[in-house]
Formats: C-alpha cells, sequence, structure tokens
C-alpha cells in the first residue's frame, strides 16, 4: 500500500496530468495560436441584429452558408456562379437571397474577426 501512495504523491507532484480541452481549445493549443470561434448563436444573433429577413429560418441558413458556399470551396466561399450552379433543392431566387446573406455575413466577418 506504501508503495501506491508513494506513486501516487510522484504522479501528483508533477505536471503532468491530463488536460481537457474544448475544440475550441484544442485548436488553439494545437495550432499555437489564438482564434475566435464563431458559432451558430453568433450567426443567429448578427441575423436579428441586422433585422435579415428570409423564407428560410436563420438556422438553414446559417447551416447552407456554413456546408456548402463556404464548406465547399477552399476559398472563404464559393463564387456566385458556383454557387449558383450548385446542384441542391433550392431555387435559383432562393440561392440569390441565400448567396445575398452570405456576402453579407463574410462582409461582417472580415471586418469584425479577421485581421
Amino acid at each position: 500500500m506504501n508503495d501506491i501512495r508513494v506513486q501516487f504523491n510522484k504522479w501528483s507532484s508533477t505536471q503532468q496530468h491530463i488536460q481537457f480541452f474544448s475544440l475550441h481549445q484544442f485548436y488553439e493549443h494545437l495550432l499555437g495560436q489564438a482564434f475566435t470561434l464563431i458559432t451558430r448563436d453568433d450567426f443567429l444573433l448578427w441575423f436579428k441584429e441586422n433585422e435579415l429577413h428570409s423564407r428560410l429560418t436563420a438556422e438553414d441558413l446559417f447551416l447552407e452558408i456554413n456546408t456548402v458556399i463556404k464548406g465547399r470551396t477552399e476559398q472563404k466561399m464559393m463564387t456566385q456562379q458556383q454557387y449558383y450552379t450548385f446542384v441542391s433543392d433550392f431555387s435559383l431566387q432562393e440561392k440569390q437571397n441565400i448567396y445575398f446573406v452570405a456576402c453579407l455575413y463574410q462582409k461582417w466577418l472580415d471586418k469584425t474577426f479577421i485581421p
């Protein structure tokens, strides 16, 4: 029993404890730099504060913008032409509305968060 206590005291007196990170903290630790994480709630607040309107809910817009317009390209976002020709269930008119919101959102991100 004494051996176990000695081993525990050795372990607990060192700085090699297990650390738990949120995903955000993990990326900062892994990349070695701080960054701002924009969440769905941040988008919803921005959408509401700017009094934007759409046939789609703000949640649906967030998903479409982040998974298709911003998520399927290596640039900040798809070009307008790329998005309009992307196969989806949205009509061209809906895509125009979504892309308009995406452009406003990207301008806000560039102005507010990205150096």
